[in-house]
């Protein structure tokens, strides 16, 4: 049984390290008249790693804009943070959103991964499509579970396998109520 789940998780990671690699053939180019359609993103600071509501963050390959936070109730009784997003293709390859970055929460020196919060008020049908290079998806969520709504907590996001993580303190969680 071991063996299964071994192999199991072996497969998943090629999957998920292959779903937001660059081609390497060069004769797959983006669609120009594509990529125009794409929404500048103006960075002042390329070293600030604070997350911004609807200021887009650059990754290599995708592009990852806040549009919404709200606190969600969840199946188990608890409550997350539903994170919703716009997701722009920037690189040259079809890609799924969900499977290039992480989404996680630090609270009372605990950290609360996301991936999948079960919430009846959290969709994650848009983030599990493919996107085309120069495409994007608008609306897309995703969740991160919590314990303490009266406690702060860090908002981190991170390009799947990456090192800078981009963050957002948020001293009052009943702001996204």
């Amino acid at each position: 049984m071991r063996k299964i789940i071994v192999i199991s998780l072996l497969l998943l990671s090629l999957i998920l390290v292959s779903a937001c690699g660059e081609p390497t053939k060069e004769s797959e180019k983006p669609d120009v008249k594509q990529q125009t359609e794409l929404s500048p993103a103006p960075s002042e600071d390329a070293s600030d790693t604070t997350i911004v509501i609807g200021k887009p963050i650059k990754f290599d390959g995708f592009e990852f804009t806040i549009t919404e936070l709200k606190i969600v109730d969840t199946k188990d009784n608890k409550q997350a943070l539903r994170i919703t997003y716009d997701w722009a293709n920037t690189g040259k390859d079809a890609l799924t959103p969900l499977f290039c970055y992480i989404l996680s929460g630090v609270q009372n020196d605990v950290e609360f991964e996301g991936g999948f919060v079960s919430s009846d008020d959290v969709n994650y049908d848009i983030g599990y499509s493919k996107v085309d290079s120069g495409e994007k998806v608008v609306g897309a969520q995703d969740a991160v579970p919590f314990d303490d709504i009266d406690a702060p907590f860090r908002l981190e996001l991170k390009e799947m396998y990456g090192e800078v993580v981009y963050s957002l303190e948020i001293n009052d969680l009943k702001e996204y109520e």
